[in-house]
């Protein structure tokens, strides 16, 4: 049965470095909205969760910092590294994607 896509946003492909508490990854895609990353930490993610993370976003000689929150809406941990995505809660991204 394939995955119900509930996004309301577009998602940009995007390979962004972003840290959180005890950990790091990469963006896969990045909305207006919401975000999914892939990480190697050890932490426990599950659905629900609250979760504060910073992306570096880097481009044209320029490094900028976007602090943002969200709640992990879904969780892959069949792969090595995980997946996570996120709604953000305080979205913070805009600015960055159209």
């Amino acid at each position: 049965m394939p995955h119900s896509d509930k996004r309301k946003e577009t998602r940009t492909p995007a390979t962004v470095p972003l840290y959180f508490k005890n950990g790091k990854g990469v963006t896969d895609d990045l909305a207006a909205t919401g975000v999914f990353f892939w990480t190697d930490s050890k932490a426990d993610f599950a659905v629900g969760d609250h979760i504060d993370f910073t992306l570096v976003i880097s481009g044209s000689g320029t490094t900028a910092t976007s602090e943002c929150s969200g709640e992990i809406v879904r969780v892959l941990t069949r792969h090595t590294p995980k997946g996570v995505a996120v709604k953000l809660t305080q979205p913070a991204l805009s600015r960055f994607v159209s």
